[in-house]
């Protein structure tokens, strides 16, 4: 879990017991009343983006409202809850949960995508020094990440001569 990408840790003998109550979760198994979709949670949503505030100083309230309300009915159903406002006592509550209610928010961004020095290594150092060193009669392809986990990835490719 050092990453962070996982939902549970768990001993390989619990693994099934927990797979099943987690595919019956409603996040998964489709509307139920953990659903944030209508306006009657709009007073929850705009509560859970002021503690959020509060807690990390970001202000979600730019945010797309279908992503913010999907991460929200994902963390509900993730804390075994059942209802917005059940969550929202729940973040009141428990300092963790909206913690990792703000992790699901941002964007993973490692320090690499913000660092200059990085940006120019590659343009003055290593990207001259693999254009040089290549034979032109082969293909030169570079993998560049398209986001920060590494799950899409566009390929450039210099023609031959």
């Amino acid at each position: 879990m050092t990453a962070g990408a996982g939902s549970l840790v768990l001993p390989a003998a619990l693994i099934p017991q927990a797979t099943l109550k987690f595919e019956r979760e409603p996040f998964l198994s489709g509307p139920t009343d953990c659903s944030v979709a209508n306006d009657d949670a709009e007073p929850i949503i705009s509560e859970i983006i002021a503690l959020l505030h509060a807690r990390s100083g970001n202000d979600f309230k730019p945010y797309k409202q279908g992503a913010l309300r999907r991460r929200i009915e994902r963390r509900t159903a993730m804390a075994g809850l059942k209802t917005p406002g059940g969550y929202l006592a729940a973040l009141r509550a428990d300092a963790a949960e909206l913690d990792l209610l703000a992790k699901d928010l941002l964007i993973n961004v490692t320090s690499f995508f913000r660092d200059p020095k990085s940006f120019e290594f590659l343009a003055t150092d290593l990207i001259p020094a693999i254009v040089r060193d290549h034979r032109t009669d082969q293909s030169l392809r570079v993998w560049v990440a398209g986001c920060s986990s590494g799950e899409e990835a566009y390929s450039l490719n210099k023609p031959r001569n």
